[in-house]
């Protein structure tokens, strides 16, 4: 493919290269292709293309509207320093929420380059259940990594908002994150109306969550990408989504562990690919010091904990600094951050956190710290109220740019 070097406006760009593996429920052993559905499988990013989405993900999204119109009566600051504008994204409950941030921030993206002429691409969309968390805990770095929104759905139906978002996306590909038991074969059928049949449905199964984690990691650690690997706790939200974020805006997986020990195929898919750093997410109370010691036979181990969860989600947002932007969801309930987590690791937002009664101390700095003027709140007002968000826009950070 071309280069995109010039490109003002790709963001969803998923290439067609070297097949992927195919992803299956069982863990492999050393050598063999992991087998989830035997007819499904997503096209392969080459390097080029996804070091492309890296590049040009925030300017395609900075030219939407929204953000346009803020940076200009903006960027002249006299005193070098700006309130942040923040967009909320809201339905009349989890699923609609999803759909109204996918449909906001991915409907209407450019795909052309700078003359105009029409890019290649392949849309992708995951597909998460919106009544458990664990997996679209990973969900997230993967949908940055392959350049789509999260959609959640219920186990055994399609919610409406979530077919009105399909609709309008109009996927290639459609991921689905998890077995049966998260969501039902009848709802993969009823999502191979929205592609090209059921080829282009791909389920990233597994007997638990941890292999379901480790299933969507081999993609890519498989892309030559992942030379970090994320571990959170997966029996428990808040770390796993800030740290999915941070991965997906880091082109590494995130996997799932058990709080005294890490399970052997998250392990196993860890040693085979052999990251040159692991970050764990979350402090001892969380995840103790025995994962550490299991992980560190891998690569060396970088502990980000916090006092809270608000404070985790702070201090992973400082791992990889961004002037841009933060996407903000609620710290005691997980369902809009899920999708939230996708969109920020896209953008190389940060996922943070608030209260319902307030903006904790450890987020605040976040953002001053992090300049973050442009910010996405992903929940309606009874988990995000206004006053919350008027907190966030009443805050001094300085000039992006």
């Amino acid at each position: 493919m071309r280069s995109l070097t010039t490109s003002l406006a790709v963001i969803l760009l998923v290439a067609t290269g070297s097949a992927p593996t195919t992803r299956g429920d069982s863990a492999p052993s050393a050598g063999e292709s992991v087998v989830v559905a035997e007819e499904g499988r997503l096209p392969a990013l080459t390097r080029e293309d996804a070091e492309a989405i890296r590049l040009h993900a925030a300017r395609a999204l900075a030219a939407q509207p929204s953000r346009t119109a803020y940076l200009d009566s903006h960027s002249q600051s006299s005193s070098g320093f700006v309130h942040p504008v923040v967009t909320r994204h809201s339905g009349s409950d989890r699923y609609a929420t999803a759909a109204a941030l996918a449909i906001a921030r991915w409907r209407d993206v450019i795909w052309a380059d700078v003359d105009g002429v029409p890019y290649p691409h392949d849309r992708v969309i995951l597909i998460a259940s919106g009544q458990d968390f664990p997996d679209a805990l990973s969900g997230g770095a993967l949908a940055a990594y392959y350049g789509g929104p999260m959609l959640l759905t219920r186990k055994d139906s399609l919610p409406g908002a979530t077919r009105t978002a399909l609709a309008a996306l109009d996927p290639d590909y459609i991921a689905v994150l998890g077995g049966t038991n998260a969501v039902s074969d009848a709802v993969v059928r009823e999502l191979a109306q929205y592609v090209a049949g059921s080829r282009r449905v791909v389920r990233y199964g597994g007997k638990d969550r941890y292999e379901v984690s480790a299933t969507m990691a081999r993609d890519i650690f498989g892309g030559g990408f992942g030379q970090r690997a994320y571990v959170a706790l997966g029996t428990n939200w808040p770390d796993g989504l800030a740290g999915a974020a941070t991965a997906g805006s880091d082109w590494a997986p995130l996997l799932l562990t058990r709080k005294d020990g890490v399970p052997g195929v998250v392990m196993q898919t860890l040693a085979r690919a052999r990251p040159e750093e692991i970050v764990l997410l979350g402090g001892p109370a969380a995840v103790n010091d025995t994962v550490v010691m299991q992980l560190g036979t891998v690569a060396p181990v970088v502990r980000v904990g916090g006092a809270d969860r608000y404070a985790v989600a702070a201090n992973a947002a400082g791992l990889d600094p961004t002037r841009f932007g933060a996407t903000i969801a609620s710290g005691q309930n997980w369902p809009d951050a899920l999708s939230g987590s996708a969109y920020a690791g896209l953008v190389g937002d940060k996922l943070l956190l608030v209260r319902s009664n307030g903006v904790p101390g450890a987020t605040q700095q976040a953002v001053r710290a992090g300049s973050l003027a442009l910010i996405d709140a992903v929940g309606g007002r009874t988990t995000l109220p206004e006053p919350v968000l008027n907190q966030l826009r009443s805050l001094r950070v300085r000039t992006p740019g």
